[in-house]
């Protein structure tokens, strides 16, 4: 279950399955686009140079030096090295990034700075992973909420470079579209696929669905290497927004207590997406004031 959105659903599986004795070991894998790719970047920069100025909201150049791994005072250093036409804070327009791209593919510094921190990385990340028995000779699937199902290619590429042959299969909620040129039957969704599934995208708002189901601790920026294991680093989060999640968390774990205690049949689960269909429209298309 891919962090952070699958830390619900890793907690209601945990749930479901001693429920109902399966023989699935759950287990919660910190990561993050972020976390995974970094560590990779040396090995292609043209891809990571691709990733560091896609588009997104608010791009600004510091925030792409930040997706490139360079800490704050490299930040300042790279804004003097590369004379870019925009302050800190001022948003790049989309049509601009070709051109920051080159600049930054034309800065020796840059380069070498960013080459750096992703070797540095690429340890701890590789003792994370066989830590965490994705090298083992077991069937196995990551878990997430979805979208463009990135996380399942970014870390299908680690694993490839890590000696993995078999390939890495992928459970969602919904998936928007996919990564260029990968398999399709390799990624799984429950409510709506890259292929239909119309008035569920309509009527479907992810990022309400991420404030919602969300993991209490901060994104997964890389690996520490302690001695006796490799841990996650996470960045900060707001005693606010720990609090919001904690106590959400109660209400749905509550909510999943009350389901597990309900039988199953395959012929249900249509019947649930319908009734999904009809509480998304109305909460997430309609809702009302208090809502």
């Amino acid at each position: 279950f891919l962090a952070r959105d699958g830390y619900f659903f890793y907690r209601a599986a945990q749930l479901f399955c001693r429920t109902y004795r399966l023989p699935v070991e759950c287990r919660y894998l910190s990561c993050s686009r972020y976390s995974l790719r970094i560590p990779l970047y040396h090995l292609d920069i043209e891809a990571a140079l691709d990733y560091v100025c896609r588009g997104g909201l608010e791009v600004t150049s510091e925030k792409l030096l930040f997706r490139a791994g360079l800490t704050g005072e490299e930040v300042e250093q790279a804004l003097l090295h590369l004379s870019l036409p925009y302050r800190r804070g001022d948003a790049i327009p989309y049509a601009a990034l070709p051109n920051v791209r080159r600049q930054l593919k034309n800065c020796d510094w840059f380069l070498s700075c960013m080459e750096k921190h992703s070797r540095e990385a690429l340890p701890p990340l590789i003792g994370y992973l066989k830590q965490e028995g994705l090298l083992e000779s077991l069937s196995d699937a990551v878990v997430d909420s979805g979208w463009t199902g990135s996380m399942q290619k970014s870390l299908g590429d680690a694993l490839a470079h890590m000696g993995r042959t078999r390939r890495l299969e992928g459970y969602y909620w919904g998936l928007y579209e996919l990564p260029a040129a990968v398999e399709r039957d390799a990624y799984h969704s429950y409510y709506f696929s890259p292929e239909g599934n119309l008035k569920e995208k309509v009527h479907f708002n992810n990022c309400l669905f991420e404030a919602v189901y969300t993991a209490p601790h901060g994104m997964t920026l890389g690996y520490r290497d302690i001695g006796t294991a490799f841990v996650p680093l996470y960045g900060e989060i707001s005693a606010a927004r720990k609090v919001f999640v904690e106590q959400t968390g109660d209400c749905l774990m509550h909510y999943i207590r009350q389901l597990a205690k309900e039988e199953w049949r395959p012929a249900d689960f249509a019947a649930d997406r319908s009734v999904l269909y009809r509480l998304f429209k109305a909460f997430m298309g309609y809702p009302s004031r208090p809502e």
